[in-house]
């Protein structure tokens, strides 16, 4: 039995390779509960060019091939050379550290395996349709947008919270007052690093350009669609960061800044076309 569904699976996979189709790419997560999942994928497989010839599920376009690479390239850099994150990585604008490339910089560094694969795997899931809807020069400015409004984002979070910082390592060393040299030290210790903020903001615009496309979700048998998606998920984003953590590292409101710049630069795009067709 197991041998006939792998057959008719195959045979699937093979009429989507052959068949030339108008449609976006289904972009899913493979569901582990259902085998039908994997089927449903390659045959809604993505064709991205305007003559709907299929370029393949890999198929890569320049903007997007090329981020994938620099990010594990400096990936593995990293392993190699450590002291690069402190150089690149974003620090707090009050640190000796910063420096205002940091605000790009630091989105090509990573902090581990599962860190760089999940942004990655966004990245391939979702850039290659945004750069195709916008064009590769319009996807790369908004990539980095959302990029400097995510780092944007996360200083002023730093910047708002710092006090209540101070305040408790002051209690938990029995302090009245650091020194200035100490308070240097406290803030070369805020450091942020990803592509997280970036990621988010393709997600906004996935959701804006494709709202009810729907998204299969690792952990749901039934699709979603992108708007509810993206919706949710920033929410649960801004919940995390509201309620502050002990031990969580994760740059929650880095994240919604990459989403509000991504939202901020497509508003601005609509509109000048709109002044453009009104000419």
């Amino acid at each position: 039995m197991i041998y006939d569904i792998l057959g008719v699976s195959w045979k699937l996979v093979n009429f989507a390779l052959d068949y030339k189709c108008k449609r976006f790419l289904l972009v899913s997560l493979i569901n582990p509960w259902s085998f039908l999942h994997l089927i449903y994928l390659f045959s809604n497989m993505a064709i991205f060019n305007s003559d709907s010839n299929i370029r393949g599920y890999f198929w890569l376009p320049p903007v997007t091939k090329t981020l994938l690479i620099a990010n594990f390239a400096i990936y593995f850099l990293q392993r190699i050379f450590p002291p690069i994150e402190s150089l690149f990585g974003l620090h707090y604008f009050e640190s000796q550290l910063f420096s205002p490339f940091q605000t790009l910089t630091y989105m090509f560094l990573h902090g581990g395996f599962n860190h760089i694969f999940f942004n990655m795997f966004a990245l391939f899931m979702f850039g290659r349709v945004i750069e195709q809807m916008l064009g590769k020069w319009r996807f790369l400015l908004y990539y980095a947008v959302c990029g400097v409004t995510a780092a944007a984002a996360q200083e002023i979070v730093w910047w708002l919270r710092m006090g209540s910082s101070i305040e408790s390592l002051l209690y938990l060393n029995n302090l009245d007052f650091f020194t200035p040299a100490q308070m240097s030290t406290i803030y070369d210790m805020f450091i942020t690093i990803g592509a997280s903020g970036a990621i988010f903001g393709l997600l906004l615009a996935f959701a804006v350009m494709l709202p009810n496309q729907p998204i299969f979700l690792f952990f749901l048998p039934i699709p979603i669609k992108a708007k509810w998606f993206v919706g949710i998920y920033a929410l649960l984003e801004l919940m995390e960061g509201i309620k502050v953590t002990n031990g969580d590292n994760v740059a929650h409101f880095a994240h919604l800044g990459g989403m509000i710049g991504g939202a901020l630069l497509l508003w601005y795009w609509r509109r000048e076309a709109r002044r453009n067709l009104e000419f």
